[in-house]
């Protein structure tokens, strides 16, 4: 199908469309849908009258994912019926309004009975003017995420409410265009969203490659034709015999900001030197353009914690376990609270091949079972200190595992770069097909 522009065309009022075809109509949402209703308040929905078996809660959760089948929080039938107005049923489409918000998710057949909580809207689209999977996709677009974008911002938090969401503009064509505009976007995207998946694939696998890669060499090094002894380590198995288990505790300085002297916003500075945090961590580096700046006092008060060439960090808070090596300093550097530093004691390792042994999945594993159970994401020092590692005797081994792990993984990562640029293009080429067809920027009619 060759793809044309509508042949006549009119103004459609809206500076950011332009042009839509003449026999389209520009209207607010509210005027084209049967019903939009927001969820309850919270003290109509609380925890305690939750039932095991009953009518469904229908959250946010599910609409992020859109799996609505995932969530089992239920409510009985006496309180479903007091609830009446917030059903959910077939064709409704149910919008995310708090936190991540504008997030869609239409609802299929054959759906439990249940009603939204209070973080979802439910829009009822069953209308003569407008066809439910059409005002879906329309919706999903970024041309209504703009809006939503635009409107929604209140305090600290991203809300919308109905009113917002009723002031939507919908670009709206006769119901047979939508049908056919509807199963063309099927048909292509389908096509695209195939590509994706299978780019997508290509990157995990391209990413267990690479982990595969450091996780053999910093175990078992790279001549398979050694000797090899028992790590009495049952995660690593067998070493070669040259190679010894080691604590951090007992090859390492590891420091870390004392807990009162950790810094405020407020002190921030645009000049002095660099202060590093957790989420100046990209890919193994850091980014110094993104560090904030703080007093000279405030470097000199700590002297454990001032950075140098080759240092190892590692975060304790937040995303704990992000790990960057220091490969130059631009001027003096000192760590906010979240951040530990990792250098070797007298020259007992090559701190390159610790950076590669925190990137493994036995210190990702190691982090894991940390997180269990916890709601409070830290890695404690101490914990810290006691990982094990298996490490070479020999510097000039170590180096060699560095200088190999170094250049594999150069190359893993620019082919995972190249796939992930072409997800990005398929996505936006999704994204543009989508918006043209809904605002009538292609005829895709015969």
């Amino acid at each position: 199908m060759t793809l044309q522009k509508y042949p006549e065309m009119k103004d459609s009022g809206v500076p950011w469309i332009g042009e839509i075809p003449k026999h389209w109509n520009v209207k607010q949402l509210r005027y084209v849908v049967k019903e939009i209703v927001s969820g309850p308040f919270g003290s109509d929905l609380k925890k305690e009258s939750y039932v095991s078996k009953g009518y469904k809660i229908y959250g946010q959760e599910q609409v992020i994912s859109e799996d609505l089948t995932f969530g089992n929080y239920y409510i009985s039938k006496e309180k479903f019926e007091k609830m009446r107005r917030f059903r959910v049923q077939r064709d409704d489409i149910l919008v995310s309004c708090v936190g991540t918000f504008g997030k869609i998710a239409l609802v299929p057949k054959n759906s439990e009975e249940g009603i939204i909580n209070p973080r979802l809207i439910k829009i009822d689209s069953l209308q003569t003017q407008i066809l439910p999977k059409f005002l879906y996709t329309y919706l999903k677009s970024s041309i209504v995420f703009a809006q939503l974008d635009e409107l929604s911002r209140g305090g600290t938090m991203d809300i919308i409410n109905s009113s917002i969401l009723s002031g939507i503009l919908v670009f709206l064509p006769p119901i047979n265009e939508q049908k056919e505009i509807i199963t063309f976007l099927n048909t292509k995207t389908s096509k695209i969203n195939n590509e994706i998946s299978k780019n997508q694939k290509l990157v995990k696998l391209l990413n267990e490659l690479r982990q595969s890669t450091i996780n053999h060499a910093i175990t078992k090094g790279l001549d398979d034709t050694v000797p090899m002894k028992d790590s009495r380590i049952e995660w690593i198995g067998k070493i070669p015999l040259k190679w010894n288990v080691k604590k951090i505790k007992f090859t390492s300085y590891v420091k870390g900001r004392i807990g009162w002297q950790g810094l405020r916003s407020d002190e921030f500075t645009t000049k002095g030197p660099y202060l590093i945090t957790g989420t100046d961590f990209i890919d193994g580096k850091i980014d110094w353009s993104t560090c904030n700046h703080v007093e000279f006092w405030r470097y000199e008060q700590n002297p454990y914690i001032q950075i140098k060439k080759n240092d190892v960090l590692i975060t304790k808070d937040g995303t704990i376990g992000k790990v960057a090596l220091i490969d130059n300093v631009p001027d003096k550097t000192t760590l906010n609270s979240g951040v530990m530093v990792v250098r070797p004691l007298k020259k007992s390792y090559d701190p390159r091949y610790l950076y590669w042994i925190l990137k493994s999945k036995h210190f990702i594993n190691f982090i894991d079972l940390i997180k269990q159970g916890s709601t409070i994401q830290h890695l404690y020092q101490e914990t810290f200190e006691n990982f094990q590692f298996v490490l070479p005797d020999s510097s000039e081994e170590q180096k060699q595992i560095v200088n190999y792990l170094d250049k594999k993984t150069k190359k893993t990562e620019v082919l995972i770069s190249k796939v992930e640029s072409q997800i990005q293009k398929l996505q936006e080429l999704r994204e543009s097909l989508i918006s043209s067809a809904v605002t009538g920027k292609i005829c895709i009619i015969n």
